[in-house]
């Protein structure tokens, strides 16, 4: 599940980024290039809010009362997809 969620994003962003027409590899080469720095900040956010979003859910009685929850809502409904 972990992983999946994490992951998920970055592979959507690149399938996209892949299939998009070009007129030379050197294009494909700069896009992907590029998409570095993109797949570096959607890790480096997705992962952590991932494990908080497990460990949070894991001690919640009442959900709906944090933030944190309408964040999970948010990752959990295509956010990370809309963010790629």
């Amino acid at each position: 599940m972990f992983s999946g969620s994490v992951l998920q994003p970055i592979i959507v962003f690149l399938a996209i980024l892949l299939a998009w027409q070009a007129k030379s590899y050197l294009v494909i080469l700069q896009r992907l290039l590029l998409a570095v720095p993109v797949t570096t900040v959607l890790i480096a956010t997705n992962a952590p809010l991932a494990l908080l979003r497990m460990w949070i859910f894991g001690s919640l009685s009442q959900p709906g009362t944090s933030y944190l929850v309408y964040w999970n809502d948010f990752l959990q409904t295509g956010g990370p997809l809309v963010m790629a």
